[in-house]
């Protein structure tokens, strides 16, 4: 695929030149190994968060390395021709702004001593893939060597003194993959760099000139390592849903606890006779109404209406004794009525509390308890 990108520039009177929006990369299957968009916007990614952090400068070199092995502290015989700067991905293409590129490497590409660019990229476990450099390609040239070389070639063929062009013309050649199997710390010790124990020595793999077995190999380790991606991407998500949920629970645990405390000294009157069961569990069904705003942090409050009724309660307390008469009477009871009386009959034949004969009613009279429950939700939705 030709790409042509316009500098916009005929003079020559700077020493180097920034250019624009170079598409470096493109989808497709390169050596063996299938690229598709998402995985451009990962090198993007991946590339742009080193550059940002200052971990990280790919370069633009003359050619690849002729180096079997990445030795980051030393040089590979290769003249940085610039650097690579904001990665983004547009329609199906990895693009990539060269910075301070020497104006004589500008005169070679527009005399087609070099017209092909390669990338080279590292894939870190767990991590992804990285931009590690760009190689521009071109006819073999075996005195070239450095930027001082390429001028002496440029002089002795005469070719600087062609004009200038204003169109820059580079097409895809084969990528170069590096694999790198250390685990990485963090993001912001990620770097383009192989350590230096011989254990954790990284060697370049050109696909293309691999056996094909070499390939299937690298593919299947490929494909491992997206599936340990994804595998912890989601347990990550587990662990988060698990600490959402603990928090949930530790949230209901202090609405519980708040709400028993509230209702404390109602539930003592209530077994003192000095306030019905009735307006007891109005008091509850409020407070429960309440719950949404007690998690932002809210106190609990009573409604005016239900503070008259409260004091209203008060004024006319009904006694144990009269429950047990009205029953005896046999005067016709509201379901949840009866629910409360049962209630009463257990408080006198126990001595227990409250509650506790709440529970033991409600394990006893399962249809009572489901016509009380009825009225504590018609409380809490305001259709009493």
């Amino acid at each position: 695929m030709l790409i042509v990108i316009t500098t916009g520039k005929n003079e020559r009177d700077v020493m180097a030149q920034d250019i624009k929006g170079i598409a470096i990369f493109a989808t497709g299957t390169w050596n063996y190994m299938k690229f598709v968009e998402e995985d451009l916007q990962e090198i993007a990614d991946n590339t742009n968060k080193l550059l940002i952090d200052g971990s990280h400068k790919p370069p633009i070199k003359l050619g690849h390395s002729d180096d079997s092995y990445y030795e980051p502290d030393e040089e590979v015989g290769q003249p940085a021709l610039g650097y690579i700067e904001n990665l983004r991905v547009e329609d199906g293409k990895l693009l990539a702004d060269f910075i301070d590129v020497p104006d004589v490497v500008i005169l070679a590409i527009e005399a087609n001593l070099y017209s092909q660019i390669s990338v080279e990229m590292d894939f870190i476990r767990f991590y992804g893939w990285i931009l590690t450099g760009v190689a521009i390609l071109g006819s073999d040239l075996p005195a070239v060597k450095t930027l001082e070389d390429l001028r002496t070639y440029l002089t002795d063929n005469t070719i600087s003194g062609t004009p200038a062009q204003t169109e820059i013309s580079l097409n895809f050649s084969d990528p170069i993959f590096n694999k790198k199997d250390f685990i990485m710390d963090g993001i912001k010790e990620v770097t383009p760099t192989v350590p230096t124990s011989p254990q954790e020595v990284v060697v370049k793999h050109d696909f293309a000139a691999q056996p094909q077995q070499m390939a299937d190999a690298e593919k299947e380790e490929l494909r491992q390592l997206r599936e340990e991606k994804a595998a912890n991407k989601a347990q990550l998500k587990l662990l988060e849903d698990e600490n959402k949920n603990f928090k949930q629970t530790a949230l209901d645990a202090q609405f519980s606890e708040r709400k028993n405390a509230f209702l404390a000294t109602y539930e003592k009157h209530v077994s003192e006779g000095k306030l019905s069961p009735a307006m007891f569990e109005k008091i509850k069904s409020s407070l429960e109404s309440q719950k949404a705003q007690f998690m932002e942090g809210k106190e609990f409050s009573l409604s005016p209406e239900l503070f008259n009724d409260l004091a209203e309660s008060y004024a006319n307390p009904l006694t144990k004794g009269e429950h047990a008469s009205n029953q005896e009477e046999g005067s016709e009871v509201a379901e949840d009525e009866k629910f409360v009386q049962k209630i009463y009959e257990t408080m006198s034949q126990t001595g227990k509390g409250y509650t506790e004969c709440t529970t033991i009613v409600q394990n006893a009279h399962p249809k009572l308890f489901m016509g009380y429950n009825n009225y504590r939700i018609a409380v809490a939705e305001g259709r009493i």
